[in-house]
């Protein structure tokens, strides 16, 4: 059943699959070795998915064995950051552009269009260590102007961009599907250390590719997609993902940039700023129970 509050997803989470020709973002967790099937698209009506033809491109025993250390070093990398933010208390702010090229579209239940480029403010309040039991998430505009705000608390969604109001679970972590062992199927995966007088950075690029879809449906006319390369930029030192890129390579042998996603700021705070603050203790005027 298809509900209104399903546009919360987007924009809210950290959530990306990276076979698709439309970025979304999501709350909803997929699960292990079914992703590397399913692609998220959207249109001006809803969120839909669309099932993807198996991946049928070879990938010998070496290969294989060489993506699975890679994969293993960099959940180490990201493990690391993860274990440093799990150390403290209070709430964990996050604050990420987004830079889409391949605009998604689609209209908000209040009538207001999703921007292609946007920046998401995220406050996670963190909990003994291991989870996170409250939640507040902006959507701006690239002129300033909010878009839309969402919150979690007492087990309630709530956005308020239609006044709706949801039942559910929060993830413990922010996320990114892509990089959840299983959901999606990697041809070759590489890592490149990079050194400077000012930072350190880990560099994976993530190689995948499929059978070709068509996007047409998705308003990407004559647009036929064979797979793709994901790029994270990962903080050496702290192992906090900097960015993620996406380009795709398309069935006549081109590429074409989809997206890119950059974390302008990460860091722990002791409380809300007070109209964040207001907007967790609001109430929506309708119960969509």
């Amino acid at each position: 059943m298809k509900s209104r509050f399903q546009y919360v997803l987007v924009g809210v989470g950290i959530t990306l699959l990276a076979i698709v020709a439309v970025l979304v973002i999501g709350f909803k967790p997929t699960q292990a070795g079914d992703a590397s099937n399913t692609a998220i698209s959207t249109n001006s009506a809803e969120i839909t998915q669309v099932q993807l033809p198996v991946n049928n491109l070879s990938i010998n025993e070496t290969q294989k064995n060489e993506n699975a250390q890679l994969f293993a070093e960099r959940n180490r990398l990201v493990a690391d950051w993860r274990a440093s933010v799990a150390g403290q208390n209070g709430w964990l702010y996050m604050k990420v552009l987004y830079d889409r090229e391949l605009d998604g579209g689609g209209v908000l239940p209040n009538g207001v269009p999703i921007p292609q480029d946007y920046i998401s403010e995220q406050w996670y309040k963190l909990s003994d260590g291991s989870s996170v039991t409250q939640m507040v998430s902006f959507m701006w505009d690239l002129e300033g102007n909010l878009v839309q705000v969402a919150t979690y608390r007492d087990g309630y969604w709530r956005n308020f961009s239609d006044n709706s109001k949801v039942a559910g679970t929060l993830l413990d972590w922010p996320q990114d599907d892509r990089f959840i062992a299983g959901n999606v199927f990697y041809n070759k995966i590489t890592r490149e250390d990079i050194s400077s007088a000012e930072t350190a950075t880990t560099v994976f690029t993530y190689q995948y590719g499929h059978p070709a879809i068509s996007f047409d449906e998705a308003g990407l006319e004559d647009i036929a997609i064979t797979g793709g390369i994901i790029r994270e930029t990962i903080d050496a030192a702290t192992g906090q993902v900097m960015t993620v890129s996406t380009t795709h390579f398309l069935a006549d042998g081109s590429e074409i940039f989809a997206d890119e996603y950059t974390y302008l700021l990460v860091e722990v705070i002791d409380n809300l700023p007070t109209n964040v603050a207001d907007y967790l203790m609001k109430e929506v005027d309708n119960d969509n129970q």
